[in-house]
């Protein structure tokens, strides 16, 4: 009986250690003023102020905001991280839209952030004026240097390296585009973009395989302001399906327009409807409960009493839901989805117009449940696209995470959910495996 508590307790401890040395204090400093500085733009610093966490509670367990990070006076509204220039890093981009800054208005920033900060930014403008931005990072190539897709005002930029350090720019019109996301929709091998408009309308940009768009195509969407997208594929028939948001007026919460399964996405959708009369903020798509399928994160904005919806999609394809986990504050808007601790199910983070917080919702084998706060500047200017995660030391769980905040500037935020590849949050399935022997010799002492 001894030996199996000491296997025990050996493994208990050796994971303890795992845990503890996958959140390393010496790169994330409690009061590093120095953090995220950048010397062509101006940095508000608060280190001691807005560190909160934990369900709706004040604790400091689960995120941390470090810096506010100014690009000007101009008004941040989409953020996301890539490898850009083909270096194996990720870097990350900030949109701008109009704050009456002609220097720095309608313009991307690219960063290189290390565990010593954002670094310094390289701005440059994407040629059009915008209200709202999306943006798509996405290798349109395949030469390993991802491209920036910019969504505006008269359709889409596409930034690519030029393998000097800088970027060539090149822009295609088609009208509006305020969210956007990648898939290839005609299955012929290359990377297109999907962009919707911001009241009903839907734009298909078709790569040619070379950082080119070769045709533009759409169809009229079921949505009415507010909106939002996602790709994923929601009826595990291998296909990528296209799933529109409306945020505003009596129509259903979403739709999804299904692939063919040949070239094109059927024009009619099927709906949803998650609360009749009820508004979406926001949606993310991810795996969350690890079974490998594509399941769907909704915000419902409402003020509180309010609620995170998910649909989760089982073994025959189908989506079930809504299931509902509460929210301590109204307004949930944008939604992101990533596996913020490294266990393998990807959670949801979410941003509360008017409510001074960020929250998460953690994904697991049964579905998705309650996660942490952290306090935020108070804002009532998000995009779809405002908030991004980015695992910048490259260990498997993103550290980094940035909210692009149209009143304050760029948020930076570390992520104290995360572990190291390899460690993650204690497994008690694991002591059930090793306390079974024991189990099995005291029955048969027993008997």
């Amino acid at each position: 009986m001894k030996k199996y508590f000491l296997i025990l307790f050996s493994c208990f401890t050796s994971q303890i250690v795992i845990s503890q040395e996958s959140l390393p204090s010496d790169i994330y400093p409690a009061k590093d003023p120095s953090l995220f500085t950048s010397e062509n733009v101006a940095l508000k610093s608060d280190p001691d102020g807005f560190e909160t966490g934990g369900s709706g509670a004040n604790n400091n367990d689960s995120f941390a905001l470090r810096e506010t990070t100014q690009l000007g006076s101009s008004s941040p509204s989409a953020v996301a991280f890539g490898d850009v220039d083909g270096d194996g890093d990720l870097e990350l981009v900030a949109v701008t839209s109009s704050n009456a800054d002609v220097e720095n208005d309608y313009s991307i920033f690219v960063f290189n952030p290390t565990t010593d900060g954002l670094g310094e930014a390289v701005r440059m403008s994407y040629g059009a004026q915008a209200e709202k931005n999306g943006i798509e990072i996405v290798d349109l190539d395949e030469d390993g240097a991802s491209e920036i897709i910019v969504g505006h005002g008269s359709g889409i930029s596409i930034f690519s390296s030029d393998g000097a350090g800088g970027f060539d720019m090149q822009l295609v019109t088609s009208g509006e585009a305020e969210v956007l996301a990648s898939t290839d929709i005609n299955q012929d091998g290359n990377v297109d973009i999907v962009g919707i408009t911001s009241v009903d309308r839907a734009n298909f940009y078709f790569g040619d395989g070379n950082k080119n768009i070769s045709s533009v195509g759409g169809f009229f969407i079921n949505t009415l302001g507010g909106n939002d997208l996602a790709v994923g594929d929601f009826d595990d028939d291998g296909f990528e399906d296209l799933l529109v948001m409306s945020g505003e007026g009596d129509v259903p919460n979403f739709n999804i327009h299904f692939h063919d399964g040949v070239n094109a996405f059927e024009a009619e959708p099927s709906v949803f409807f998650a609360d009749v009369g009820q508004n979406s903020g926001g949606v993310g798509v991810g795996d969350i409960d690890g079974d490998g399928r594509h399941d769907i994160v909704l915000s419902r904005r409402a003020e509180v009493p309010t609620s995170i919806w998910s649909y989760i999609q089982g073994d025959n394809g189908q989506l079930s839901g809504p299931s509902s986990t509460d929210s301590s504050f109204g307004n949930p808007e944008p939604v992101t989805v990533l596996d913020l601790n490294n266990d393998g199910y990807d959670d949801a983070l979410v941003l509360h117009s008017g409510g001074e917080a960020m929250t998460s919702y953690m994904g697991s084998i049964a579905g998705m449940g309650g996660g942490g706060m952290l306090q935020i500047p108070l804002s009532t200017n998000y995009g779809k696209e405002s908030i991004a995660g980015g695992d910048i030391d490259n260990d498997g769980c993103p550290e980094l995470i940035v909210i692009a905040d149209g009143d304050n500037g760029l948020l930076s935020v570390r992520n104290k959910n995360c572990f190291s590849s390899g460690g993650g949050a204690f497994d008690f399935s694991f002591l059930l495996l090793l306390l079974a022997p024991l189990f099995r010799q005291r029955k048969a002492d027993s008997i």
